[in-house]
């Protein structure tokens, strides 16, 4: 099993493909910031927006196009889980976003999660539009969010307890998967820390 300074207490199972604890210097952008564990190797790419690390977490710093999205190909199209913790949180008039499937910003499968605790799994470009829905997710700091995919359904879980799920078949052949921050004129960002995806 492999361990990481400063992870979340490991889970049992699963082996791991990609970890980023974003333990790094201030002001470095995720696009020259080496992940803590990469088994693909295709690393981060910032799909829109200028991200950085700040306090050993994951920050969007620009907010000048509409789709501040970051990305990374894991090469694995379904039978994995993906978290990430929050650790600084405002979703006033905003959402954050899990993306899953991406195959560009109008084709992909993502987790929304809204200000006072609702959240949808929502198919772009594939057909199947809002496959998934609920409330009482409501983030806070320490917020620990995950999504297990097995074959084509999607279950949501927050801080290890079931939430729901729904199953897509869209864009079945994406092997990419990222975060999207809707964090649009606010003066307090999100921050995201404790990337991980395992089997």
């Amino acid at each position: 099993m492999l361990l990481f300074s400063g992870a979340r207490p490991a889970i049992a199972y699963g082996t791991l493909l990609f970890v980023d604890l974003f333990n790094d210097s201030d002001g470095v952008g995720l696009d020259a910031h080496t992940p803590d564990l990469d088994l693909a190797g295709n690393g981060w790419v910032e799909q829109a927006g200028t991200w950085e690390i700040q306090g050993d977490t994951l920050e969007l710093q620009d907010q000048v196009v509409a789709d501040y999205a970051a990305t990374v190909d894991i090469d694995r199209t379904t039978d994995f889980e993906v978290e990430f913790e929050i650790t600084q949180i405002s979703l006033i008039d905003h959402n954050i976003q899990l993306l899953l499937r991406y195959v560009d910003s109008s084709n992909l499968i993502r987790l929304l999660l809204f200000e006072g605790g609702d959240w949808d799994l929502q198919d772009t470009g594939g057909g199947d539009g809002l496959f998934a829905n609920g409330a009482g997710l409501r983030l806070v700091v320490g917020s620990v969010v995950r999504v297990r995919l097995e074959a084509n359904t999607f279950s949501v879980y927050h801080n290890d307890v079931l939430q729901g799920s729904g199953t897509s078949s869209s864009h079945s052949a994406a092997t990419t998967i990222g975060i999207r921050d809707r964090d649009v004129d606010e003066v307090v960002q999100t921050r995201f820390d404790n990337f991980i995806v395992r089997e």
